[in-house]
């Protein structure tokens, strides 16, 4: 078994819906490349969905191209995870390491719709932390990494979506 993705599109109005299948080869070894948020339990960003919340580099999600931090998972291998606590939709997940097919929603305007504020406010706040943190233990210089790398990643990650949604 190699390596492989498959995928298909569906359009509904201004919602793409797309099934991705991905392929692991060596399940022992390695998962399939993304995390999870959301549930009934756990609502992410207000929604008890369960939602794509980050992607590991080099993985398996991320190597497939059409999966994104912030799309909607409506199924797990055939079922239904739009109310489902947290858990449940982890089993789902687990119970073939082998092959996983996903239904997503595509969010791509999530992020774009997030509260900038909100996330500044919690990026100066982790700074500020970190900085009282840092002079007390002599580290001056690992604070301001942090923080350029969130702001960067923050950044970058708007730039792909706005050329994403203008460039259609």
């Amino acid at each position: 078994m190699s390596d492989r993705v498959h995928f298909t599109i569906e359009s509904e109005d201004e919602d793409e819906i797309v099934e991705v299948i991905l392929l692991n080869k060596y399940p022992e070894l390695q998962g399939f490349g993304l995390d999870i948020s959301g549930g009934t339990n756990r609502p992410y960003r207000g929604s008890t969905g369960i939602f794509v919340s980050a992607l590991k580099t080099q993985g398996l999600a991320e190597k497939s191209g059409k999966i994104e931090v912030g799309d909607q998972i409506l199924k797990v291998n055939g079922y239904c995870v739009a109310n489902v606590t947290h858990d449940e939709a982890v089993k789902y997940f687990i119970s073939n390491r082998n092959q996983v097919t996903l239904q997503l929603k595509k969010k791509a305007g999530q992020m774009l719709n997030a509260d900038i504020h909100t996330l500044s406010s919690s990026v100066e706040s982790l700074t500020f932390s970190e900085k009282s943190s840092n002079q007390e233990n002599d580290q001056a210089g690992s604070s301001l990494s942090l923080s350029g790398f969130l702001i960067g990643l923050t950044l970058g990650v708007l730039c792909v979506m706005l050329i994403k949604k203008y460039s259609k």
